[in-house]
């Protein structure tokens, strides 16, 4: 049984001893049981933990289905308080929500009832005994995940405050966040912080950051204005770099297997080798595209506000497009589904044709609309619509 970051280690060990006899030891060593469809493990848990499901920024999780479609009905579940652009996460027996009123806030996942409620604001993610994401002007925040008692990390002696459109992400190797020219890396256990590499003050071509970065094996991918970094962590240098004529800081980056994908200004995605910063291929979608683009099983899945499109991983080839309304959210991927959100409602399109499973029109979309993209887990789906309010869609 191999130990997910989104697991306590007491959830972890107490599922190693259900595990009969002689099988506990050897079911609870880490293995590496990558399949082919984008290096997923095909043991991954069902959780939800973080904004792009993974470090990675994939936005798949293979392991979860939502509801058929036949008959849908929402159902509110919790008003948190005021509004949120930040995905639902799970993990465990918790669902986990933040809001623009500056909470953050825990469920039961089966009950549905509050747990903990605690100050704070920005994207969640859950990795071993605590849930992170909300920062301090010049601090990373964690929280317990059964009571919210919060962590602190030390104060970073900045120029100027955190970057509140930077999120810090959480790795077995540290907490990472993109801040006052500065790749900054947290210590989990003691809070302290390092510089892993500071960047040039004065130049027009790192105007701006990536907002969340991808991360994988011990290199953090970011872009500044108009150039894409491969940052070895350990050793603070760039593995590659390259340039765009176009910037690359407006989406986030995703990584599967051997390539990166970012969007680009000018309506472009661009794919680069992982290894070597070569460019792979280039497409020029219909409109221009500020979101992170989904990865799951040889397909690419964008949303420009005007189609939804697959491109194939490999070639760059456009597979099926489908027309959508504007301003969807980020799209995700789960059991075989292509989910997107949006103020009008939410839809379900088979990921390998395009064919519409099903759609689910919202009847007043300005309060009610949703806007954060969707969070799949036990047969349902979870949003938060523009007027504060926590909702499932299941079948009734």
């Amino acid at each position: 049984m191999e130990y997910e970051p989104n697991q306590t280690r007491r959830e972890w060990i107490n599922a190693c001893a259900v595990v009969v006899g002689g099988t506990a030891v050897a079911g609870c060593i880490e293995e590496d049981n990558n399949d082919d469809s984008n290096g997923k493990d095909s043991n991954q848990d069902s959780n939800w933990p973080m904004y792009g499901i993974d470090v990675q920024n994939t936005g798949y999780q293979p392991n979860v289905s939502g509801p058929e479609g036949g008959n849908i009905e929402l159902r509110e579940v919790y008003d948190i308080g005021g509004g949120s652009s930040y995905p639902v996460v799970t993990a465990g027996d918790h669902i986990y929500v933040t809001s623009r009123d500056g909470i953050v806030l825990a469920l039961n996942r089966e009950t549905e009832e509050l747990i903990w409620e605690a100050e704070g604001h920005g994207p969640l993610m859950v990795f071993e005994d605590r849930v992170y994401g909300p920062r301090g002007s010049h601090r990373i925040y964690g929280y317990d995940r059964e009571d919210g008692v919060r962590w602190e990390s030390d104060e970073i002696d900045l120029q100027r405050s955190l970057n509140l459109n930077n999120e810090p992400i959480v790795t077995e190797d540290g907490i990472f966040v993109i801040s006052d020219h500065n790749v900054w890396k947290i210590d989990i256990d003691t809070g302290e912080y390092t510089s892993v590499r500071e960047y040039p003050r004065d130049s027009r071509d790192l105007t701006g950051t990536t907002d969340i970065p991808a991360y994988n094996d011990g290199v953090l991918y970011h872009a500044m204005g108009i150039e894409l970094f491969a940052l070895d962590i350990e050793s603070g240098e760039h593995k590659w770099s390259v340039e765009s004529e176009n910037v690359l800081h407006i989406g986030n980056p995703s990584v599967s297997n051997d390539t990166i994908y970012i969007p680009g200004g000018g309506k472009m995605i661009y794919a680069f080798d992982i290894d070597s910063g070569k460019k792979l291929w280039a497409v020029e979608m219909y409109d221009s595209v500020g979101e992170r683009p989904t990865v799951a099983e040889g397909l690419i899945y964008i949303d420009d506000g005007q189609r939804l499109t697959a491109i194939d991983s490999h070639t760059g080839e456009i597979d099926w497009d489908v027309e959508t309304p504007a301003g969807t959210n980020e799209v995700i991927v789960a059991n075989g589904t292509v989910y997107s959100s949006d103020i009008f409602g939410l839809r379900a399109h088979d990921m390998h044709s395009g064919t519409l499973k099903w759609e689910f029109e919202i009847e007043e979309p300005t309060e009610d609309g949703f806007s954060t993209p969707p969070a799949v887990f036990n047969d349902a789906i979870y949003c938060i619509s523009a007027n504060g309010h926590l909702y499932s869609l299941e079948d009734t």
